[in-house]
């Protein structure tokens, strides 16, 4: 059994009149006001037995829940919340030799005596709903869905409840099955909008439930059982799940607060922020008002079998206000009116959680605003020479790191790192760290990179990744028709050439540019004489690829394992990564990524890095599970992930449906496996021959790119052109090289 860990948080609550502080006239003392704390308690359930997600019941003091380590038949355990210092081991309530069990409720029996009702299916297939004394003795037994509608009957039971009358109200995710004090279907109704999100009874034992409406609200009805039918539609604030209150009240959670709402009133009480007491609203499986007025809070994290099951101890206690350090983080205003406008948006809800975890530092997303024809660039200089300079800085790419640094802007995490016991610089990709290290210092670790690549069908490009610049020329002239999503300009053209192949005009050693020579000269004749036009295909391509009329090269940016399998069946066969072509013919692709860094400046180093460690390993496995991190584990977690996600087509050909083979698939699906062995190696094998495109690259093929297209459009000779390119170069690396 594990050893109990003790959380307490002294974090005001945001309740009117009841931990929302008044701003205080200047020179006031600090008044006690209640703050929640909570003690938490590691069950012991996990990982000898494998609970069903959904099914943790509180009755009286045990927790009850379904077992699913045993496929060949169905149990309920329950342990002690007696004494949770503690802990005593499961005690098995119910086995069933055969079927499942949907969904449990705490009832009463005729007498009024505190009951179990359990509803499953036994081996049959026919569903049953059975009560059980809490000394597990079985009181009756009723099959109850023969008489229900055909289109009910394979919908999964989500939820069960008990009204005061002793009659049950079974959840579906269409349906509410009506069933009597004896398990009798009485009646169904269906949902008047989308689909059901949860059922409950208040204190009282009136029921309620939650639905997603056609305009994607979420609202709450009272249940009717008499007239079958629902009453009083009221929009709420919550994500749909709910558990019994007060009296009269249902607790709902919202944004990350536990609230209490009274459907009576119409009012809604906002009691504590589960963060407060370090748990996350995705992994709470219920709560429970304890007689005192303490609140039991069970979570478990889902998605990882082996995480503990807790229970909370939430209490209000006093406290005085501690104000906290701010760190300002800078993003530009249109990603931050994204992330703020889209529910649960990365930046938003990573800094509320953060702030919600510690009592030292509060970060503050500040957007930087792009005047009329300025750059973000020199936006953020503005912004960063200020006299009070922030603390945290979103870069869009490791260029930002070139141009921040030189400047003195950025902060070298490497003594951090060094005193660091969560983060160690061996847990991440050496050949991305090496895009944000500038000698011995590290200036920032993106959590997850994608990479560029020129791509295509292997059929026509040749299975082995990488060519020649002489290759990629020769492929497009014996191939006059090919098509590309973004065009193939005589500038995109040449772009392609330099990306891996600038080092065949440029000495980086001594620094010294050979355009004027015969290779680049015989390079700009070569794509002048190849006739294309700059049309893109971003809105047809997809039909272009599945008609397969004409050959076809695809500037990809691949960031997730995943992408290949979805790819390959869009073109219809096997995909080959050519990479960029280069002087040798080694494949060359690109990173591509974003990531945080500390300013300098910053007057709250210590508080900026608390936050830079917290987005970097809380971030981890939550972009999508099947990405390119940075982190060796997560990345490794990422393939497996990806080699378990099994994809299907819709029969209305819209799209695909997705689901794990781990969990079992569903029969008589024509399944096929999103990323097959020979598709990760390949991605793999990529990821080997990646490298930065750097700001030098970039500006010096800006140069060359500027000074072509009047080769191009016959506006200058081929010698003024390479001689102007020669010499715009030239001073470019004669005052750089300095």
């Amino acid at each position: 059994m594990k050893k109990c860990i003790l959380l307490i948080c002294v974090i005001f609550l945001f309740l009117p009149g009841c931990g929302r502080a008044e701003s205080l006239p200047e020179e006031s003392e600090p008044a006690d006001v209640p703050v929640f704390a909570g003690e938490t308690w590691d069950t012991g359930i996990t990982p000898a037995y494998m609970p069903q997600l959904g099914s943790f019941l509180i009755v009286e003091d045990m927790l009850y829940f379904v077992d699913k380590g045993d496929g060949d038949c169905a149990k309920i355990y329950r342990v002690s919340l007696h004494d949770l210092q503690s802990p005593q081991e499961a005690e098995l309530f119910l086995k069933q030799e055969s079927g499942n069990i949907e969904a449990m409720v705490a009832g009463k029996d005729e007498a009024g005596a505190d009951c179990l009702a359990v509803l499953g299916q036994d081996g049959a297939g026919a569903r049953f709903l059975a009560l059980y004394g809490l000394d597990g003795g079985e009181q009756w037994s009723q099959r109850w869905d023969e008489d229900a509608s055909a289109e009910g009957r394979g919908q999964a039971v989500l939820r069960l409840a008990q009204d005061e009358t002793g009659h049950y109200y079974a959840l579906g995710s269409e349906r509410i099955w009506l069933l009597d004090e004896k398990g009798h279907w009485q009646g169904e109704i269906v949902c008047p909008g989308k689909n059901y999100l949860d059922l409950c009874a208040d204190g009282r034992g009136q029921v309620y439930a939650t639905c997603q409406n056609d305009r994607g609200e979420n609202v709450l009805y009272r249940v009717d059982y008499q007239k079958r039918k629902l009453w009083e539609e009221t929009s709420v604030s919550c994500d749909g799940a709910m558990w019994t209150g007060g009296e009269d009240t249902l607790l709902m959670q919202g944004d990350g607060s536990v609230k209490m709402y009274s459907p009576g009133r119409g009012d809604t009480t906002e009691l504590f922020h589960i963060l407060q007491v370090h748990l996350r609203q995705e992994d709470v499986q219920t709560m429970k008002i304890l007689p005192e007025g303490d609140m039991l809070v069970v979570s478990w994290e889902p998605l990882n079998r082996e995480a503990p099951v807790t229970v909370t101890r939430v209490y209000e206690t006093q406290g005085e206000l501690q104000p906290k350090t701010t760190i300002t983080l800078l993003l530009p205003q249109a990603l931050l009116q994204a992330d703020q406008g889209a529910k649960g948006g990365i930046f938003g809800k990573i800094v509320e959680e953060f702030n919600f975890s510690g009592e030292e530092y509060e970060v503050v997303l500040e957007g930087v605003e792009l005047g009329e024809g300025a750059d973000l660039y020199a936006a953020v200089n503005t912004r960063l020479l200020a006299k009070e300079s922030a603390d945290l800085i979103y870069l869009l790419d490791y260029q930002d790191i070139e141009r921040y640094m030189a400047k003195g802007y950025l902060e070298d995490l490497t003594p951090y790192l060094e005193e660091s016991e969560r983060l160690s610089q061996n847990d991440y990709l050496e050949p991305v760290l090496r895009c944000y290290r500038v000698g011995d210092a590290l200036y920032d670790i993106p959590v997850s990179f994608s990479v560029y690549t020129l791509a295509g069908k292997a059929s026509e490009l040749g299975e082995a990744p990488g060519w020649t610049v002489d290759e990629f020329l020769g492929w497009l002239e014996n191939h006059p028709d090919v098509l590309a999503k973004e065009g193939l300009s005589r500038s995109h053209i040449l772009t392609y050439c330099l990306m891996g192949g600038m080092d065949a005009y440029l000495d980086r050693e001594s620094r010294q540019g050979r355009f004027e020579g015969e290779d680049f000269q015989s390079l700009l004749q070569r794509i002048r004489k190849i006739e294309r036009d700059d049309a893109g295909h971003w809105d047809d391509w997809s039909e272009l690829v599945k008609g397969g009329e004409k050959p076809v090269l695809d500037l990809m940016n691949i960031s997730d394992f995943l992408y290949c399998g979805e790819m390959e069946y869009q073109y219809g066969e096997a995909l080959v990564y050519k990479g960029f072509p280069t002087e040798d013919g080694a494949p060359c692709y690109f990173y591509d990524d974003s990531a945080i860094a500390i300013l300098s400046r910053s007057a709250n180093k210590e508080g900026a890095y608390a936050f830079w460690e917290y987005y970097l390993t809380h971030r981890v496995m939550t972009l999508s599970e099947s990405s390119y991190f940075t982190n060796r584990d997560a990345l490794e977690k990422s393939m497996e992930y990806a080699s378990d996600q099994y994809r299907a087509d819709r029969d209305s050909g819209e799209g695909h449906l997705s689901a794990a083979k781990s969990e079992g698939l569903e029969e008589g699906v024509d399944w096929y496996p999103a990323m097959t062995q020979q598709q990760r190696d390949k991605q793999l094998a990529m990821m080997e021959y990646v490298r930065p495109d750097t700001l030098e690259n970039m500006t010096i093929r800006n140069m060359i790119l500027e000074e072509a297209q009047y080769y191009f459009e016959g506006d200058k000779s081929l010698e003024e052109t390479c001689g102007v390119i020669q010499s715009r170069v030239q001073l470019y690396l004669d005052e750089t090289g300095r």
